[in-house]
């Protein structure tokens, strides 16, 4: 079972292929949905973005591909991103496309990938990248063949042809695109060869080649780009090698909290921008490592169980869990499930972490967002917790609940 939840709606796909929701998705619905109630059948992927605001509510889309490749959508429908050839708000799944391998969705930007690997984009973003008409696009609109992966940034969108060559795109406010101007692209533009992932930030762009080399480019105003200076950059530098992934953190309110992280070949993680001036070695034999935007800090999960974190903005260890199998953060707790599966959670405080506390024990997996936590037991149960203005805990009530609450998911 997968479950995604988003504020105040809920989302789960069952092994069977059958998806469910309750509480309110966004804001179109006239009444939450009390009890988890079956979407549709035959669901392989389930997908939901947007945001919440004053204005708007939930202002919430999602996207499902079925088993036989085709895409459906429902939700916030403002600026066309359902690609439905409407503005109109869906409260249910609506078809939008056949032959679908990859979906990836930002803000109100939509893009999928075809089976036959032709790149299709819609939505509002399509016109603040600076491509095609002045209107937002509320259909899929063909862009380009033979794309192996899309990244959408908020000023560019990069694409990885088959051929591991780079191709980018878009506003190109601080330079994002990578073309050597910050003047804005409507169409592609081929950057770079033998290029295997990029890592899309707002303001920057970091990119791994085939040889394991790093690239970076955009804002470096705080030496997050990790050249060894503070200079902005239009165009691809080389920065280190035998990088393997690229994390980042970021405080929207300070830039100066901005530090890259570098897991290389060998398992160790270095880190750059922020107070480390230079590329620092900050621990070795790194299994998983999880970005904490909120402290522009790191959880590092060891192979040995442990689970290290980096202090808030300095890429230093500061403490340690021992015996962790999984990890969920969220802006203000940390969950982990150790090895005899139960269930932990780390409150983040301005200044740090507090303690570990025990919530349960049989835990398998946790989800978890702003609106609400979700355990599924050992035994197959779905249990909840947190806020529940909108029922969307599931539990057939709008109380909230300070200790987990058996789900009524059928």
């Amino acid at each position: 079972m997968y479950i995604l939840q988003r504020n105040s709606g809920t989302l789960a796909l069952k092994s069977d292929g059958s998806l469910w929701a309750w509480g309110k998705l966004f804001s179109g619905l006239q009444e939450p949905w009390m009890i988890p109630a079956k979407i549709m059948d035959d669901v392989s992927a389930v997908y939901s973005g947007g945001w919440s605001d004053k204005k708007f509510g939930d202002a919430w889309s999602t996207f499902v591909i079925k088993t036989d490749k085709s895409l459906w959508g429902w939700g916030y429908n403002r600026e066309g991103q359902l690609g439905d050839g409407t503005k109109i708000n869906r409260e249910f799944p609506v078809k939008i496309a056949d032959d679908v391998a990859s979906f990836h969705y930002r803000d109100t930007s939509t893009c999928i990938i075809k089976t036959d690997r032709s790149l299709w984009i819609w939505g509002d973003k399509v016109n603040s990248l600076k491509f095609g008409e002045s209107k937002p696009k509320t259909k899929p609109f063909y862009l380009m063949d033979d794309v192996e992966s899309v990244y959408v940034g908020s000023y560019a969108v990069l694409v990885i042809k088959a051929d591991n060559s780079l191709w980018a795109w878009g506003s190109n406010e601080t330079g994002t695109v990578g073309d050597g101007t910050c003047e804005s692209r409507k169409k592609p533009i081929k950057i770079m060869d033998d290029v295997s992932d990029v890592h899309l930030s707002n303001r920057s762009t970091f990119v791994s080649k085939t040889d394991c080399s790093l690239w970076a480019w955009g804002e470096n105003s705080n030496g997050e780009l990790g050249d060894g200076t503070k200079k902005d950059r239009l165009s691809p530098v080389r920065i280190t090698t035998d990088v393997i992934a690229i994390y980042r953190t970021a405080d929207y309110y300070d830039k100066n909290g901005l530090l890259t992280f570098a897991l290389k070949v060998d398992g160790c993680l270095y880190a750059w921008g922020g107070k480390p001036e230079e590329h620092a070695k900050i621990i070795d034999c790194v299994r998983s490592v999880y970005p904490h935007t909120h402290h522009q800090s790191v959880f590092v999960q060891k192979t040995d169980g442990s689970l290290w974190s980096t202090g808030k903005r300095t890429g230093e260890l500061s403490w340690h869990i021992d015996d962790v199998v999984s990890v969920c953060i969220l802006q203000l707790s940390i969950y982990v499930i150790k090895t005899d599966a139960s269930l932990w959670v780390i409150k983040s405080g301005w200044d740090g972490y507090e303690n570990p506390i025990k919530i349960m024990k049989g835990v398998e997996r946790v989800y978890a967002d702003e609106g609400g936590s979700f355990a599924i037991k050992t035994d197959g149960t779905l249990w909840a917790w947190g806020n529940n203005y909108e029922g969307q805990l599931g539990d057939g009530t709008t109380t909230e609940r300070d200790a987990p609450v058996p789900v009524l998911l059928k």
